[in-house]
């Protein structure tokens, strides 16, 4: 499954956010990933693992597909799986 926070500045997305990562890690079967810009993954990271997929560095989420996600997310855990 796949979940889009959006709102305005100070309408509770991370508490959100927070609150739904807790909860899939508790109840999930699978794993669990949450992508966002941070210490781990700057823009140009994410931009450098968009286009080594074959997409826009660009791209907007609207115009992937699941599988796309999943090749992302793929791509994603094996650079930063321990």
């Amino acid at each position: 499954m796949i979940q889009i926070i959006m709102g305005l500045k100070g309408s509770g997305k991370t508490k959100r956010l927070i609150n739904a990562i807790n909860e899939a890690v508790t109840s999930a079967q699978g794993d669990v990933v949450c992508i966002e810009y941070g210490k781990k993954l700057s823009k140009a990271q994410a931009e450098e693992l968009l286009v080594s997929l074959g997409f826009a560095a660009n791209v907007r989420g609207e115009a992937l597909s699941l599988k796309d996600y999943a090749a992302i997310a793929a791509k994603l855990h094996e650079q930063f799986a321990e």
